[in-house]
Formats: structure tokens, sequence, C-alpha cells
């Protein structure tokens, strides 16, 4: 008889320890279910601050380019021969407002990180992991577009307008809230072209006015310039139409327990 009740015992003891096992494991994994939870939730967070960067630039980019293209519209109508008012402060301005083409980028950080530890799997959804990976796949695309825009009449009017009088430039005709911002080197004039003619100080406006209005090339790369501002205003506000999309996702995810 006490051969059952010792193996009875047995049992009964390695029962509990399987169970106290089970339950162990149970308590692991719900921790590490809960620290990934924590986690996404931070990266979430961090990902919609990143787009909200995205939308700051997308907004600031546009402004630029109906900036830009107002410039070299009126740049371009002067070499036509229909300005015939404006002084010659007046054309090597709007000549460089014209070429004052700003660049957007975009904030990688969360998810480069998500993707190179190997964390992209903690967005449990993955309808939302691959909306994240088309996103920044476009601004990727996006980006070789805008470095290898047409610069021809960026690169002329740069070289022939001293550092100095760009800044002179800037400072007589952008608004204070513009040359304050971290772009203030790109300048933005709210001022319709030809409305600002500061002081040049050291360059001979009338010779440069009179060498850009001899130069056919001028016009030609002007005609080039409004072309792809037209196309990287279109990929502008494509950006923040699936940035706006993508942060509405985020946030849905982010209150999802």
């Amino acid at each position: 008889m006490s051969r059952p009740k010792g193996l009875l015992t047995l049992l009964s003891e390695l029962a509990v320890i399987v169970i106290g096992v089970l339950i162990a494991l149970g308590v692991d994994e719900w921790n590490d279910t809960r620290r990934e939870r924590v986690l996404e939730q931070e990266y979430i967070a961090r990902l919609v601050q990143d787009l909200e960067v995205d939308l700051a630039e997308y907004e600031w980019t546009a402004s630029n380019y109906v900036s830009t293209s107002e410039h070299a519209e009126g740049f371009l109508a002067w070499l036509r021969g229909d300005r015939p008012e404006w002084m010659d402060e007046t054309v090597v301005t709007v000549a460089h407002f014209a070429t004052r083409v700003n660049t957007p980028d975009h904030v990688v950080g969360a998810y480069e990180e998500l993707v190179s530890t190997g964390r992209l799997n903690l967005i449990r959804d993955p309808a939302l992991r691959a909306r994240l990976a088309h996103y920044y796949a476009q601004a990727e695309a996006r980006q070789v577009f805008y470095h290898n825009r047409d610069h021809r009449l960026i690169d002329y009017v740069a070289m022939r307008i001293p550092p100095a009088v760009r800044a002179r430039v800037v400072d007589a005709c952008a608004p204070s809230e513009v040359k304050r911002g971290p772009l203030a080197v790109m300048g933005v004039s709210e001022d319709p072209p030809g409305q600002c003619a500061p002081e040049l100080g050291e360059l001979d406006a009338g010779a440069l006015s009179r060498l850009l209005r001899s130069d056919p090339e001028a016009a030609l790369y002007a005609t080039a310039l409004l072309t792809d501002l037209e196309t990287a205003n279109a990929y502008v506000r494509f950006s923040t139409v699936l940035a706006d999309a993508l942060i509405e996702v985020l946030r849905a995810a982010f209150e999802r327990p």
C-alpha cells in the first residue's frame, strides 16, 4: 500500500513543479508582451513626431515654390521685354528669389532605427508596416528627383551674385519670420516680383542685368526651372497627403490597446 501512496505524492509534487514552471513561463511571456507594447507605443509616438516635422517642411517648401515660381515667371517676362520699368536692382533681386529653391528633407530617425535594429515587427499591424515602408520609399525616391532637378538657372545666377549681396537681398526683402527660421538662408519674398529693390552695394547691377538679357540661355534656364517647380510642387502636395494620412493611422494605432 505504501508504494502507490509514494507514487501519488511524487506525481503531485511533479504536477506542482510543472504548473509552477508554466506559470513562470506565462508571466515571462506576459512581461515580454507588455514590454513590446510599451516599445511599440514609444516608436509610434516618435514616428508621429517625425512626420509632423515632415509636414512643417512640406508647408515651408510649398510656400517657397509659390514665391520662387512667381519670381521665375517675372524674371522670364522681363527677359522677354514685358517689364521695361524694372530697375537693374529689381532685376537682380527677382533673379535671386527665382533661384532660391528649397529641397525638402524628411526625418527618418524612428523608422530607420526600427529597420536597422530588426524591430519593425514591434508594429503589430502588418498593413501599418506596409504603409510606413511605402511612405519612406516614396520619400527617398522624391529626394532623387529634387537632387537631379534642373540647376542651370540656379547655378547661373548664384555664380554672379556674391553671398554678401544675396544676404543683403534676403535681409531687405524676406519677411522677418523667414529670417528667424531654420531655412533663413533660402529666403522667401512675400512681395510680388519687382516690389523690392534693395541697395546691392559692390555688385554692378547694371552689368549683371545686361548680361542676363543678352544671354539667350537665361530664358531657356528659367523655362526649365518653372517646369521642374511644377513637378516638384505636385510631389510636395502628394507627400503632404501621404504624411497626413499616415499620422491619422499611427494615432489610431497608439490608442489601440
